[in-house]
């Protein structure tokens, strides 16, 4: 028989909050190293009603790295200033002295973040003789148009970058980086097509001479020999400035692409054992190391596996959980205790955790702790099997007591679950009824949880140990577990402001964000060309199916990106193979799916009645937990 841990990490939800708060700058153009940045920040009380100690987070790009630093300084409570509505905050720093741009916004880590819906306050800073900084007009450029990790995302704006591109006068920019950025940001915002692109990227090849110590440059030739057609000469060029840059971005980005990019199975196990032996610092090691433990446990490597990685200290958290699964499959749950236990001691061992330097401190801190709420469950699932009944119990209420915050409800649900089985097999039943109660006030309940309250109850009862009317407790139980459900769910929701736009339907009907007033909306992006998505329809054709008869719910599958000129095409031939029935709409112009500021499909969102984002997931997630966590969403904004 097969065991798998029952909570594992699901998928890819994101938390960044868009809150409306206001920013004051002193010297938006400061001198690096030498002038004082004060911030002062002002929110409403109830945006702010669960912060827990807020920053300024401070994004630095520099000259020659794609990726931000961030740095955080303390806001502090403004004595100034007094309203009954609002908090106002003061911070202060002095510019690093290599930064060339700053973005900033506001956040705790956990609940509260506030990016200035995406756009980010900007700082551009000068050099101490008040000269604008290099790359600073090629750092503000790439942030409004390439892609970054989602932490230091700026909104896209095509049109922005192309007017800074325009207005450059000051020469921080390279003639190659102008004529790069002149040739690929018109395709960008839709003005030329894929084959003008190529022969723009041709000519700007034969024309322009690079700068080989250029990182940014060489970022540029491999991303236009590529689109050329060259991906064998982009490949040697990024392998030329690997050897001779091994520690740049870069080059650790690019050996990571590689990986991504194999074709065969064997390829990336090549690549893979190539990066991870290489960067076994950088962040990327984490995802990478994942896949090939899952590629080589697939193959039967299970002992080649333990033997390298029992003497390699760098296997993150997750590849560790893996092998402990892997060892609970084939019930050898020492073993599987041996790394799930592995497992924790990494999540917890500071020195053995690699921060992503696009994180705060205050971010990175709260990102560690879920990674150890998740690790914790291993060890307690795996002691709880070996009848390790105490074990068990402590690691759960580990869990509940410290990291309940970094769990979603169905984790949480099977936590508690947990931990009443096991209080009841310590013959502690007392205390397994008051907890089952508990569980269920706090709405984390299952059937498994209230038929355990009831039995429970009976066998107090019969002891003389519990008197009442079960029927009138039970009903107070779950009235107040249903209250405390819905704050659970809509405590992480977002608050994106109404996109407007027009949506087509397959026979030419215009639809806009007005016609779902007073509906809660499930919006899907997809395209034809995009495997996640497609593998996603099944569940969502099943949730679709769960809420077609409701009138207040309206489902918008949204065809988007598409890379052929007749969408009603090639959506009605994917359509004919394979025959959902959920409506489907095109977004022809793009411009809502820009609008939410999606950077990779598919992307969904849940609106509430009044139109506000209340919720977002970014990739593909486990069909049963999308189901069930989406229902929990729906319903919840159904109930408001």
């Amino acid at each position: 028989m097969k065991h798998m841990f029952i909570l594992t990490l699901t998928f890819l939800v994101l938390t960044i909050s868009l809150n409306a708060g206001t920013m004051h700058i002193q010297q938006v153009n400061p001198k690096r190293g030498k002038d004082t940045v004060v911030i002062q920040y002002t929110a409403s009380k109830s945006a702010l009603a669960k912060a827990k100690k807020l920053f300024v987070i401070v994004h630095n790009y520099t000259a020659r790295e794609k990726k931000p630093y961030a740095l955080q300084y303390a806001l502090e409570p403004n004595p100034m200033a007094k309203s009954k509505d609002s908090l106002s905050f003061i911070a202060s720093f002095v510019p690093k002295k290599d930064a060339a741009l700053i973005l900033v916004k506001v956040g705790d880590g956990a609940k509260y973040s506030d990016n200035n819906t995406g756009n980010y306050w900007e700082i551009l800073p000068l050099d101490t003789d008040g000269k604008i900084p290099e790359g600073q007009a090629l750092r503000r450029i790439i942030s409004y148009s390439e892609s970054f990790p989602e932490e230091c995302a700026r909104k896209q704006n095509i049109q922005l970058a192309m007017e800074i591109l325009q207005s450059n006068t000051d020469y921080s920019l390279t003639m190659f980086q102008r004529n790069f950025f002149h040739a690929i940001l018109p395709f960008m915002a839709k003005n030329i097509d894929r084959d003008s692109l190529k022969k723009a990227m041709s000519i700007f090849l034969r024309t322009n001479n690079i700068d080989t110590e250029s990182e940014a440059e060489n970022r540029m030739l491999t991303q236009a020999l590529r689109i050329t057609g060259n991906p064998a000469m982009a490949d040697s060029v990024e392998k030329q400035y690997e050897y001779l840059h091994p520690l740049d971005e870069f080059s650790e980005e690019s050996a990571a692409n590689r990986v991504f990019s194999s074709r065969t199975k064997e390829d990336y196990i090549l690549n893979a054992e190539y990066y991870i032996n290489n960067y076994p610092s950088s962040y990327s090691v984490l995802s990478i190391a994942e896949s090939y433990v899952r590629i080589q446990l697939k193959e039967g490597k299970l002992s080649m596996l333990t033997e390298r990685f029992l003497r390699d200290p760098t296997l993150p958290t997750t590849p560790s959980l893996d092998l402990a699964n892997t060892f609970l499959e084939l019930d050898s749950l020492k073993e599987a205790l041996r790394w799930a236990e592995r497992a924790v001691f990494f999540a917890k061992d500071e020195a053995s955790v690699v921060q992503p330097k696009y994180l705060a401190p205050c971010e990175f801190a709260e990102e560690r702790r879920k990674v150890i709420a998740e690790a914790l469950l291993a060890p307690a699932f795996v002691n709880k099997r070996m009848k390790n009944h105490e074990k068990s119990l402590l690691l759960y209420k580990e869990v509940a007591d410290g990291y309940a915050d970094k769990l979603d409800i169905m984790q949480m649900t099977t936590v508690y679950q947990s931990m009443i089985e096991l209080y009841d097999a310590l013959s502690n039943q007392q205390e397994a009824y008051v907890l089952a109660s508990k569980a269920i006030s706090m709405g984390y309940m299952s059937d498994k949880i209230l038929s355990d309250h009831k039995a429970l109850f009976e066998y107090l009862s019969k002891q003389d140990l519990i008197k009442g009317d079960y029927e009138a407790e039970i009903s107070e139980l779950k009235k107040n577990g249903a209250l405390a459900k819905q704050q659970l769910i809509l405590q992480d929701q977002l608050s994106i402001p109404i996109v407007p736009g027009q949506l087509k339907t397959a026979d030419g009907t215009t639809i806009t964000p007005d016609d779902w007033k007073g509906k809660v909306v499930f919006i899907d992006f997809w395209a034809t060309w995009c495997g996640p998505c497609i593998r996603s329809f099944p569940g969502l054709q099943k949730l679709y199916d769960k809420y077609k008869n409701n009138p207040n719910v309206i489902f918008a599958v949204v065809n988007v990106w598409e890379r052929v000129e007749d969408r009603f095409a090639s959506v009605k031939t994917f359509l004919s193979k394979n025959p959902y029935t959920f409506p489907i709409f095109f977004d022809l112009k793009d411009e809502m799916v820009k609008g939410y500021g999606v950077t990779g499909i598919p992307s969904k969102f849940i609106l509430d009645k009044n139109g506000i984002g209340r919720f977002m997931e970014v990739g593909l997630a486990e069909e049963q937990t999308f189901i069930e966590q989406t229902s929990m969403k729906i319903d919840a904004l159904l109930a408001q």
